[in-house]
């Protein structure tokens, strides 16, 4: 199952996040771990030493938080959220990142 939300940046912002995994997860399942991974939308290139270097914190058990930053002006990037939980399943939550282009 996956789940797709979307948020609009610009370059300079630096922010965490938040992503609850709670309608997935069954029965006393978990968070044990988590990956970020960001592409850019258009060309599929990985950006994520860019746009999301540090690991992904999980501040509970069900939620999964990643930071991002960077970016280029006039690009869609897509993260690709992945947590792992105490039942070996893997549950997939993507974020549509807008950064558009700077206008006067």
């Amino acid at each position: 199952m996956i789940r797709r939300t979307g948020y609009t940046k610009f370059p300079s912002e630096d922010y965490a996040v938040t992503i609850s995994f709670v309608p997935m997860l069954k029965g006393g399942e978990t968070v044990v771990s988590a990956t970020c991974t960001v592409r850019n939308a258009r060309t599929g290139e990985d950006v994520s030493g860019l746009m999301a270097p540090a690991s992904p914190t999980l501040p509970d058990a069900q939620t999964v938080a990643c930071r991002i930053q960077a970016g280029v002006e006039d690009n869609l990037y897509v993260a690709q959220v992945v947590a792992t939980t105490s039942a070996g399943n893997k549950y997939e939550h993507w974020i549509d990142i807008d950064v558009p282009a700077f206008r006067t």
